[in-house]
């Protein structure tokens, strides 16, 4: 069954989409000649020849569609004298009939079965079931692999994921196969940043080693015997022993310099001084004593210097900025050393003025070896970087390979769901798929064995003989179906077994075509007789028929309407187009339709406007035409007559019965009333007797008609009797929607037209 048709950019109909959607298993189109309607058979009958229109199936299952057009017409009447046979079963022994019954509905229960496989698969409407569910698994684990490589979108790191980047889908893959295949050691975040910053770096060079500080010669200025050594005068001389005893030898030597200013007065007590006291001291402070203070100056200024440098040079190192150093570590250790020198040459002053005293210098080899550990560390990871550049291909594989693998690894919980998940739906849409194809594997083993059995009854004589008998019981009795030379197929003849040609009239041709047409319904072409699920198309069947066969083929298409309800049926669908009104009115006509098939009924219609064709849906029937307003009319009054106006209500029988009769029953007005009862004729007479001779347009025409002592109800009664006598009951039936079984039994019912 057809569940959308989209017709676009194909004759009438420009590139925009005209979509027929929800459709019934009954479609009515009605439109005029060229709105499109013919088009859209013609779709439906050659999909392939249309790639700009598409048609939706029910589950995705394609039936075959059988179309009735003026395309069919002519191909069918291409060779009238070689028509091809349609083969029905005909009579044979019972058992093989119930072999093919039995065949038949192993091949409905498998088809069912099929179908039933098919929608735990897809769905009913092809977008649900199984492949739904593996699509939404697919999608949701798709967004949270995907999450994983956001989170380093600014990472040193995301250099080693490109080529993926761009797609969910690819990134997915690629990490199920990195999870699957990557064996690599497993590194940190941190190392792998590390890495990436040299590896993925554009312009990665060789960096030179940093230059370690030497502190060998510092550190043996820092031990130097002279810190330790008490520095004084000869004890021998005789003001040796006091200054011993008082312990003034840095106080004496720092007041010596005031001797010269002093005019020979002691700086110190501001006595007299004779002339051998500078001797004595001089003689006190001898050169030993001052060659110790002269080794003390040098070690000032050496110790000076050369903390100087050091300082220097490592805040030259800091100022470099070195990417694998820890600058700020680095600093603040120098700020430390410096501290330490700074109060070591302290000290160190203190020892030149306090020469008697021994000193202690503090030890900075803490903070040196904290410095030197510093930049050792970076010329490590220089060393390794100069490494890497040198073999940089094959360290930027490597690191790739790692950076997938830590990713893998952070997810690799979701990775596993997402494979047990996926695999399981994986497997339970195999195992439909498996149901689908040993159905429909074992469907085409039934089928063949149906045609073999079919074979051996089926015939084309039994489609002749039936629309020959349709031909007759229809009035068409100048020409007829015969078997053709090879008896499989069909020649259209006169009377004498003269072949047609081109004698038929565009009436006789298009009906005698229709009746083959219907008759294909309940055959095939092919000796297996086999009729399968189809889809007909009945397109513009009146085209050129008179209002007797409009009626017939009418009644045709209803009866496939109650055929579509039965059980078993091939039927699946009907559309049926027209632009003639009655004939609409007459096919849509669902007053004695199967129970519930009114309900599955969709109503279309196609204008054209501007030269281009649209398609309109309607809910309920919109045709609706000045005829069937006027019996509309009828049916108010009969369901309560009191409310009648009776002249309006007789204006309106004679209206429709001119209509009617003047176009459909055959029958002229001047003889109606001699149809009816002795009693009944005057009334009869009544009501025609204002209808205007020779009128052609029931619709034009204003007449009145005295009103009449019988009452309403009278005149209904005498206009349904005229319907009665005339033969023409079931029209009346019809447009008053009344069933025949209401007339007898007063109630309703379904029944078959």
């Amino acid at each position: 069954m057809i569940r959308k048709i989209n017709i676009k950019d194909v004759a009438s109909f420009n590139a925009s989409d005209h979509i027929m959607d929800d459709l019934g298993r009954v479609n009515f189109i009605f439109g005029a000649n060229g709105s499109g309607k013919t088009t859209i058979s013609r779709v439906l009958s050659h999909p392939d020849n249309y790639p700009s229109c598409d048609i939706t199936w029910e589950n995705g299952q394609v039936q075959k569609c059988n179309v009735y057009n003026s395309d069919f017409v002519d191909s069918t009447f291409a060779d009238v004298s070689g028509m091809p046979g349609i083969f029905t079963l005909g009579q044979s022994e019972s058992d093989v009939y119930e072999q093919i019954n039995q065949t038949q509905t192993l091949i409905v229960e498998t088809k069912k079965a099929q179908n039933t496989a098919i929608i735990a698969l897809q769905g009913e409407d092809g977008t649900e079931g199984k492949k739904k569910e593996l699509a939404m698994t697919i999608r949701q684990y798709t967004d949270r692999i995907w999450q994983q490589k956001q989170k380093y979108d600014s990472s040193a790191i995301r250099a080693g994921l490109e080529g993926f980047l761009n797609s969910r889908e690819r990134f997915r893959d690629e990490v199920i196969r990195q999870y699957n295949e990557n064996k690599h050691d497993l590194m940190t975040y941190a190392q792998l940043e590390e890495k990436a910053s040299t590896i993925f770096e554009k312009k990665a060079s060789v960096i030179s080693l940093i230059c370690e500080p030497d502190f060998s010669r510092i550190s043996s200025l820092n031990r130097s015997p002279i810190l330790e050594k008490k520095i004084i005068g000869k004890e021998d001389v005789d003001i040796g022993a006091l200054i011993k005893k008082l312990g003034n030898s840095d106080w004496v030597k720092s007041g010596m310099k005031y001797l010269d200013s002093s005019s020979g007065t002691c700086p110190f007590c501001q006595r007299e001084l004779d002339d051998t006291f500078r001797m004595r001291l001089e003689e006190y402070f001898d050169e030993s004593y001052l060659a110790a203070l002269q080794e003390i100056d040098s070690l000032i200024n050496e110790y000076k210097d050369g903390s100087q440098r050091l300082i220097q040079q490592l805040n030259a190192i800091a100022q470099q900025d070195i990417q694998f150093i820890e600058n700020a570590e680095l600093q603040t250790r120098i700020a430390e050393l410096s501290g330490v020198f700074d109060e070591n040459l302290r000290l160190l002053e203190h020892k030149r003025s306090n020469a008697s005293v021994p000193v202690e210098l503090l030890d900075f080899m803490p903070y040196s070896d904290l410095i030197i550990k510093v930049i050792r560390d970076a010329n490590d990871k220089i060393a390794r970087h100069n490494e890497i550049v040198a073999n940089i291909g094959a360290e930027r594989k490597k690191l790739t390979a790692q950076i997938w693998r830590f990713i893998t690894d952070e997810i690799k919980n979701e990775i596993v769901n997402y494979l047990l998940q996926k695999k399981k739906l994986e497997d339970e849409i195999s195992d439909i798929n498996k149901t689908i194809d040993r159905c429909s594997k074992k469907s085409e083993v039934l089928k063949r064995e149906l045609e073999q059995l079919q074979g051996t009854l089926t015939s084309v004589i039994p489609t002749k003989d039936t629309i020959n008998h349709q031909l007759e019981e229809f009035g068409f009795t100048g020409f007829r179906l015969a078997l053709g030379a090879d008896e499989h197929s069909y020649s259209i003849v006169r009377e004498n077994n003269t072949p047609v040609k081109k004698t038929l009239s565009e009436g006789e041709r298009n009906f005698v075509t229709f009746l083959y047409f219907y008759s294909m319904l309940n055959g095939s072409l092919d000796s297996s007789g086999a009729v399968y699920p189809q889809v007909i198309i009945i397109d513009d069947p009146v085209s050129s028929m008179d209002s007797d066969v409009l009626f017939i083929v009418a009644t045709l298409i209803r009866r496939l309407i109650w055929d579509m309800s039965k059980p078993g049926t091939s039927i699946q669908q009907l559309f049926v187009s027209t632009h003639n009104l009655y004939f609409h009115k007459e096919v849509t006509y669902n007053r004695n339709w199967p129970k519930g098939m009114a309900k599955s009924t969709k109503y279309w219609i196609t204008r054209k406007t501007h030269s281009y064709s649209d398609i309109v849906p309607y809910e309920k029937n919109p045709v609706k035409s000045t005829y069937e307003a006027l019996w509309e009319e009828v049916r108010r009054a009969h369901e309560n007559p009191a409310v009648a106006e009776q002249t309006s209500l007789q204006n309106t029988m004679r209206r429709i019965l001119e209509h009617y009769f003047t176009f459909y029953g055959d029958i002229s007005f001047q003889n109606l009333p001699m149809q009816l009862k002795t009693e009944d004729a005057s009334i009869a007479r009544a009501l025609l007797s204002w209808v205007n001779d020779g009128s052609h347009s029931s619709f034009d025409d204003f007449s009145y008609t005295p009103p009449m002592s019988d009452g309403i109800q009278r005149y209904l009664n005498i206009f349904a009797l005229i319907f009665d006598s005339t033969g023409h009951k079931a029209h009346y039936n019809m447009m008053m929607k009344i069933n025949e079984e209401e007339t007898e039994n007063g109630q309703t019912e379904n029944a078959q037209p």
